[in-house]
């Protein structure tokens, strides 16, 4: 599993080593990793987004666990599709 923390919306993962007491731990145990705020990171498939939308991925902390939040928008036109809308032309 693994360990993370949120910090003004962006992911932090738990390090692979800390630095306490003048030493190092390297692969920290989970109770240690957990007393320096990180919690498990739940992830989930991205969902497949019907044609014309994307999904974006955000990240909540439920107060336990960091979850992965799948957000749908719909596709912006590129700038050939701008062009065509502008001029008339459709396919």
């Amino acid at each position: 599993m693994k360990y993370a923390k949120l910090i003004n919306g962006v992911i932090e993962y738990a390090p692979k080593k800390i630095k306490h007491d003048d030493s190092i731990t390297y692969n920290p145990p989970v109770e240690m990793i957990t007393e320096l705020g990180y919690k498990p990171l739940i992830e989930t498939p991205m969902p497949e987004a019907p044609e014309g939308f994307h999904y974006v991925l955000s990240y909540r902390d439920d107060g336990t666990n960091i979850i992965y939040v799948w957000t749908m928008f719909e596709d912006e036109p590129d700038a050939d599709e701008i062009v065509n809308i502008l001029v008339g032309e459709t396919e």
